[in-house]
């Protein structure tokens, strides 16, 4: 029977709020955004490995952000090339590693592909569906490119938040 600690529960709760604010709200969600920020560092006990973590893996998402763009497999409505809220759901999402998305470090890479395909191409659609972004094209094309991205770049990611916590690689400052 698997267990969570209870602030993995207020992880997965505070990154919902912060998805499901970005979806609706975009632009709008930045406020919010931030205060959930906030809660999760008052709230940890692995400050400093959250920290780091966000720091390797926030450029990670924004590249993968702009190699969608850059395709055309997506779009924003937004005057920015990047929106504020989409990087800020990327921190979310990298604090989610080490907390709600801990248990996904310890299956086979094979599955964490799979999850990863199913849930980030999942994602997108949904937001696409509240019009927090545009899948120009195919949909289903878009959304098949997407799930490729999410099935490479989540086990990494998972890999590097796993050494980050484990002390295997340290914050030079």
């Amino acid at each position: 029977m698997l267990i969570m600690p209870l602030f993995s529960i207020i992880n997965v709760v505070i990154f919902q709020l912060a998805w499901f604010s970005a979806a609706l709200l975009k632009d709008n969600a930045i406020i919010v955004m931030l205060l959930l920020l906030v809660i999760h560092m008052i709230m940890t006990t692995k400050r400093q490995v959250d920290i780091y973590t966000v720091m390797l893996i926030l450029p990670i998402g924004i590249a993968s952000e702009l190699l969608l763009l850059s395709t055309g497999l997506l779009s924003y409505q937004s005057q920015l090339i990047l929106p504020v809220w989409m990087v800020l759901l990327w921190v979310h999402l990298s604090l989610s590693l080490n907390h709600s998305l801990e248990w996904m470090q310890k299956i086979p890479v094979v599955w964490q592909s799979v999850l990863a395909a199913l849930a980030g191409a999942g994602s997108y659609a949904a937001a696409a569906n509240l019009g927090a972004i545009n899948l120009p094209g195919s949909q289903v094309t878009s959304l098949l490119l997407i799930a490729l991205v999410w099935a490479l770049q989540l086990p990494f990611m998972m890999k590097v938040a796993r050494h980050v916590k484990l002390g295997r690689l340290t914050c030079p400052i």
